[in-house]
């Protein structure tokens, strides 16, 4: 992925909402698909930035989040991530959702 602004993440998060009755923002270390398969409730997920920096990703899920959490199809619970993430090569900042 190319170099992106907050607001290309923030734009691509709102094309998401909208096509989604139910959505969760969330970063990992994993792949796309492992993260999936422990969301039991969401049967989508994209990938909205990847970064090789941690930091930056916890930033800009930070970020998403105070623009997002309080949108009524937000199920985040609260600012910032769940759990730790391992060290990897690539992290991803991804939206888990349902469609409508």
């Amino acid at each position: 992925m190319p170099t992106l602004t907050y607001k290309d993440v923030e734009d691509r998060i709102r094309a998401i909402v909208q096509k989604s009755s139910k959505f969760k923002i969330g970063e990992t270390s994993q792949t796309k698909e492992a993260r999936l398969s422990q969301h039991s409730t969401f049967s989508k997920i994209e990938v909205v930035a990847t970064s090789k920096y941690k930091k930056r990703i916890d930033e800009c899920e930070g970020a998403m989040l105070k623009i997002f959490k309080d949108h009524p199809k937000c199920s985040n619970e609260k600012e910032g991530s769940a759990g730790k993430m391992t060290t990897t090569d690539t992290y991803l900042l991804y939206v888990v959702y349902n469609p409508k």
